[in-house]
């Protein structure tokens, strides 16, 4: 029928009456016809921000899981290399106590009584060293394995949430591409209604 100026009008609002398009009854209603109104109208269900307060979480995960799968790489390359106690390194003062042991044998090979015995002591004693570095460097081995595993895990951990977070990134683009057609949308809707024209009725101003 056209526009009314009801006294509980909003200034920044357009109202009209007319039949009801389903009952047919009179009634009335109303748009905003600015563009603070129309966005605070038409506001989203709610699930762009908790998408992309979840995307936020997601990367801050994918993050915290690389950093975590970082150091363990590092921890791992550690117990491989040249580094005190590491697997290089021990292995290279196993062959050191190899060599201490070849040359107290040769002592050995020349020597009588007490001389002869404790070069055969310092064999022996060099020997069982050059066996605990390298069951030492073995055991550093397997830990640098595990540590590189759950490194795997980690990545996988990471690359999962930063998938998740794309996908939901993605969701908020859209919400937000529905909410600025629903905006143009009621934009023309109060602009047509706000040429209506302007009708006065008992009750209705």
């Amino acid at each position: 029928m056209g526009r009314v100026t009801p006294k509980d009008a909003a200034p920044d609002c357009v109202c009209i009456v007319g039949r009801h398009v389903k009952t047919g009854a009179l009634a009335r209603s109303w748009l905003p016809v600015t563009t603070a109104g129309i966005n605070k109208r038409v506001a989203s269900d709610g699930a762009s921000a908790k998408h992309e307060r979840e995307a936020e979480s997601c990367e801050r995960r994918a993050q915290r899981f690389e950093e975590e799968a970082q150091k363990r790489e590092d921890d791992a390359a550690g117990k491989l290399d040249k580094s005190y106690n590491g697997a290089a390194w021990l292995e290279e003062r196993a062959e050191g106590y190899d060599d201490e042991a070849r040359t107290a044998d040769q002592q050995a090979a020349t020597s009588i009584g007490a001389d002869w015995l404790k070069s055969l002591a310092e064999a022996a004693q060099a020997r069982y060293k050059a066996a605990d570095c390298r069951d030492r460097a073995e055991s550093a081995r397997a830990e640098a394995a595990k540590l590189r595993e759950e490194a795997a895990v980690l990545r996988t951990d990471a690359q999962n949430c930063t998938e998740r977070a794309e996908t939901l990134w993605a969701e908020c683009e859209e919400a937000e591409a529905r909410k600025e057609e629903e905006c143009a949308r009621v934009a023309r809707v109060a602009t047509e209604w706000s040429s209506l024209p302007l009708i006065v009725l008992a009750g209705l101003r």
